[in-house]
């Protein structure tokens, strides 16, 4: 290559500039491939350039160094530039740190008096890349080949799924397989899911064993791509059950003691009771290793077993029990008196139990010892295979030390493996958030039971002519599982349109049939379920699978008239001018079935908008109370169709209901308004008013209403501006009261008011996401939210604080960097809910830490507050900084305080201890309890190692969130010092709100 271009080239790479050559006419030098997939050839297609008088200069550059250049005399004359060797034209064949060159390509005419003035007359630069293809398949059953997506993540985070049908994807011979190509780097996260429920997932390191150059191919925008094939292999479904129950065995008694070579850093080889088929191949030994690993291998690869590293690129099928750098000790003088030899002698057992077909082969790893733990803290813990469903226990009886520099399995993972030598896979379901301790049970297997038998179907009933079928279980269900699919019906053309949970069952353990029709008469319907039915992502225990199990039809009953007289609607069409209908009774209904005229309605038509205002009778009401007994919930309900209804009181009646702690709810076909009673007393209507009244004295006029078209085309531009869909009009919900001729608005409520919003038939429960409040500057924000099932209708349950204008809205997020993250079910959640937000490149950051500023705005939006329009109530926060109004109202709400200097120091992070005070603060808003007595909270905060170091002042606040089960810890500390990550933010948040009643407890 000639001096000066070549310098010029090294110019232009290293600033991003073009070749810094003179203006040429187009390039005709040429790339084409070959049939050699490391090759291809460069030449210049002019023919003037041809002979002896010409030169091809070819060099290739890693940014701006160059890497290896060379010449070919006749430009006419292909070139052939191979790629095979790393360490010339190219720096590496490494997937997992792919190298793009540049090759700069130059016909020089050669000056034969003087090389300095070579002259180029061609020039043409292209761009090499490795691509890698990544292909495999998933094993399945036919039924689930369009169930199946597979989700591939590059070591980027770049990520793709992919389904049958797509490009590259197609089901056969019991496998879904997939082919895709991508210019990102490895390692690569490959996960399959169904019906969005974790099946199978591995991880695919690219090596010379598992992959191979497959062409070289030059493409359309002249780009150079070397297309490596990297196998995946067979993924095999395999999951984790991580609430599996503890089961207390001890392979001691009466088990046999394994042998090793030496005492760290040893295999034994021993012979399974019980063929035993593990990542679909079927072993009849088993290697034991004395650092907590089983291992299988027909291939007596028993000497090779990497113990530092999960996966591990060159182990066999194996289980991580304890991944640790572990030791036996094995006393010197076995005859030595009790108490010369600290430490408790270690051991490895094995233990078979159970009879034939049902068997548990137990490895007890006892008193053994981690490398580095000074106080030499013994751990002992075991793996247990099962014969009848080839799941896999491993469970921890004691791993805490307290050794300070112990941290009770922080270095350990548990997990399994695929076999590392094929295709170096590694299963991804592996436990290492939270830290292995004492008591942990995890399963794993295809369907991980683990010997648990899981919800049993009791009956499964429907009333005759109806269109749903009602499922009891024995035992509570995951409700976070989500039932698609689960559930077959026969006997009946009819169909299941929709399986969900009965949210009015507290102790869950009700499933709800939606069906496509009401049943004929003489059909005889029968249900089947699958065994994983309440099972759910990677959690929980499985159902015991069902198959043909009768409904039994009962007849309806018969219908009772109550004395309700539902006011007519006028006639005459509509009078803008204002009419009114006479007035009809309205009834009462109680909790136990007593039910009297309650009150007075009467219709009047203003703006063509019907208006039902139902006035309360104060005697009748104390009649209904006093035959209704304790907390009595009265529910006053309205029919017809109306636009609004307004239910009238007086604070007496109020003051009542409180006294008695009963509830009256307001039900309309609309919507439904429980009264938060216990904000009409005395002293809150004299605050209100401004002077001390009777309640009896004050008119309190609760509402609901149907949105008018200036409100709903307010609230379709919301929804437009926050990419969320409506799933109902919005209603509005209102409290006024009335006395000595003033009307004040009520915006307190004092207490959570739970709004029930009904959702159109054809929505499906599994849309609802939240609801929308709508402020009065066009804007709006999320309050927590909960679905309902209404005898078989879908509603929202919408908690707020104060009245306002609410819709139900659909708004899905997941954030892409928590897919494989711990939070990522919290997360996802609270970034559905409009709580959190990604950074505008649906990234997270959940390890990150939080600001003041931040949390008090995840605190404030979690509860559905409004910020402040005032936005400054600290010296050092600006009306123009962006969370001004949400610091603002949350220390209005006291959530949040500042500091006596009257700062709030919105930049600073939070430690675990100023972010438990605050919550505890929000738990208190929420309606929850927080009083702890001194004895309670010490013997709460006594279970972990680090209590000394909590503050006094946050020490309350600590022991009501353990308590209440907000936080745990993790190693047996609670870290108080230590900043809190936005990820275990969201998830404490998420229990909160769970805790509280305020949105549903699932994933």
């Amino acid at each position: 290559m000639g001096k000066r271009n070549k310098i010029n080239t090294i110019l232009a790479l290293a600033l991003g500039a073009q070749l810094l050559t003179p203006m040429l006419a187009a390039a005709e030098i040429r790339l084409e491939g070959t049939d050699d997939p490391q090759t291809f050839t460069v030449m210049d297609t002019n023919e003037d350039y041809a002979g002896s008088e010409y030169r091809l200069d070819i060099a290739s550059y890693d940014g701006a160094a160059e890497l290896y250049s060379d010449s070919s005399m006749d430009p006419s004359i292909p070139y052939t530039i191979d790629v095979s060797d790393p360490g010339t034209w190219i720096p590496n064949f490494d997937l997992d740190n792919p190298h793009p060159v540049t090759f700069n390509i130059d016909t020089v005419k050669i000056n034969t008096e003087d090389a300095n003035d070579d002259e180029v007359v061609d020039s043409k630069t292209y761009t090499w890349s490795m691509v890698s293809n990544i292909y495999g398949s998933v094993l399945a059953p036919p039924e689930l080949a369009n169930r199946l997506t597979i989700t591939i993540t590059s070591g980027t985070g770049a990520s793709v799924t992919l389904r049958n049908g797509d490009p590259g994807v197609s089901y056969a011979d019991d496998a879904l397989a997939f082919s895709y190509d991508t210019t990102e780097s490895g390692p690569y996260q490959i996960a399959a899911q169904v019906d969005g429920r974790d099946y199978a997932a591995m991880k695919l390191y690219p090596s010379y064993m598992n992959r191979y150059l497959r062409e070289t191919k030059i493409e359309a925008d002249d780009s150079v791509h070397s297309y490596f094939a990297v196998e995946a292999g067979k993924l095999i479904p395999y999951s984790v059950n991580d609430r599996a129950s503890f089961k207390p065995i001890d392979a001691s008694e009466d088990g046999d003691e394994v042998s090793f070579d030496s005492n760290d850093d040893a295999v034994s080889t021993v012979p399974l009771p019980f063929d035993f088929k593990f990542y679909n191949e079927t072993y009849s030994d088993v290697s034991i290793s004395t650092n907590g690993t089983l291992s299988f291998d027909n291939f007596a690869r028993r000497d090779t077993h990497g113990f530092q590293e999960y996966p591990s690129s060159i182990m066999p099928p194996s289980i991580y029990a304890f991944t640790s750098d572990l030791y036996l000790h094995v006393p010197d003088d076995a005859g030595a008196e009790p108490g010369e030899d600290a430490q408790a002698p270690s051991h490895v057992y094995t233990r078979t139990v159970g009879d034939e077909g049902d068997r548990q082969f137990i490895v007890q790893w006892d008193h053994v010892y981690r490398y580095g733990d000074e106080d030499l803290a013994p751990l002992t813990f075991q793996a247990v295979l099962y014969e009848r469903t080839g799941d896999v226990r491993v469970q921890y009886v004691s791993t805490a030390s307290p050794a300070a520099d112990y941290t009770s399995g922080s270095n350990a993972v548990s997990g399994i493996q695929g076999n590392g030598f094929n295709t170096q896979n590694g299963l991804l379901y592996a436990m290492n958030e939270p830290k292995l301790t004492d008591g942990l049970a995890l399963c794993y297997g295809v369907s991980p039971r683990c010997g648990e038998a899981g919800p049993v179907l009791q009956s499964a009933t429907m009333t005759s002519g109806s269109k749903k079928i009602t499922l009891v279980f024995d035992k509570a269900l995951d409700t976070r599982t989500s039932l698609t699919n689960q559930f077959t019906l026969s006997g009946s053309p009819v169909t299941i349109n929709a399986a969900e949970y009965d949210m009015t069952d507290a102790s869950h353990k009700t499933v709800i049939l939606n069906l496509s029709s009401a049943p004929a008469a003489g059909d005889e319907l029968r249900v089947s379920y699958l065994d994983n039915a309440v099972r759910d992502v990677a959690q929980g225990i499985y159902s015991e699978a069902a198959a043909d199990f009768a409904v039994e039809v009962n007849e309806a009953p018969p219908v009772v008239t109550p004395p309700v007289v539902t006011p007519p609607t006028p006639s005459g069409g509509t009078d803008n001018s204002g009419s009114t209908t006479n007035a009809a009774g309205l009834p009462g209904i109680a909790g136990g079935g007593e039910q009297a005229q309650i009150a007075t309605g009467t219709v009047t038509q203003t703006d063509g908008r019907s208006i039902m205002t139902a006035v309360i009778d104060s005697a009748k009401l104390a009649d209904l109370l006093a035959k209704a007994g304790d907390k009595p919930v009265i529910t006053l309900p309205v029919t017809g169709s109306m636009d609004r209804v307004v239910a009238e009181a007086n604070g007496g009646m109020m003051q009542s209901l409180a006294d008695k702690s009963a509830a009256l709810t307001v039900q309309t076909p609309f919507g439904s308004f429980p009264l938060p009673v216990q904000a009409f007393t005395a002293k809150a209507l004299s605050a209100l008013v401004g002077s001390q009244v009777q309640p009896s004295d004050v008119t309190i006029r609760a509402s609901i209403t149907k949105a008018d078209e200036a409100q709903l085309k307010q609230m379709q531009e919301a929804a437009a501006k926050g990419d969320f869909t409506l799933l109902a009009p919005p209603v509005a919900f209102a409290v006024t009261i009335a006395y000595n001729g003033q009307s004040y608005a009520m915006n307190d409520f004092q207490s959570f008011v739970k709004f029930e919003l009904p959702l159109p038939a054809e929505a499906e429960a599994g849309q609802l996401t939240t609801a929308i409040a709508l402020e009065p500057n066009g804007g709006f924000h999320s309050v927590p939210t909960a679905g309902a099932n209404r005898n078989g209708s879908h509603a929202a349950i919408a908690s707020s604080l104060t009245g306002g204008l609410f819709a139900p809205v659909q708004h899905a997020v997941k954030l892409t960097d928590v897919r494989f993250h711990w939070s990522r079910s919290a997360v996802n959640d609270l970034a559905s809910r409009m709580v959190v937000n990604g950074s505008g490149d649906g990234q997270f950051h959940p390890d990150s830490s939080v600001t003041r500023a931040e949390f008090a705005a995840i605190l404030l939006r979690a509860l559905g507050l409004q910020s402040s329009a005032s936005g400054q109530a600290y010296r050092d926060v600006n009306s123009s900084d962006w969370f001004a109004g949400d610091v603002a109202a949350a220390a209005m709400f006291g959530l949040v305080s500042g500091y006596e200097d009257g700062n709030f120091r919105p930049a600073n992070t939070v430690t675990r201890q100023e972010a438990m005070v605050m919550i505890a603060r929000a738990m208190k808003l929420a309606g929850m309890e927080t009083s702890i007595s001194d004895i309670q909270a010490a013997s709460l905060l006594a279970a972990y190692r680090d209590f000394a170091s909590i503050g006094t002042w946050a020490a309350p606040s600590a022991a009501i969130l353990i308590q209440n089960g907000l936080v745990q810890g993790g190693d047996g500390q609670l870290r108080p010092t230590g900043q809190i990550t936005r990820a275990e933010t969201a998830v404490i948040v998420v229990r909160l709100l769970q805790q509280a009643g305020l949105i549903d407890k699932q994933g």
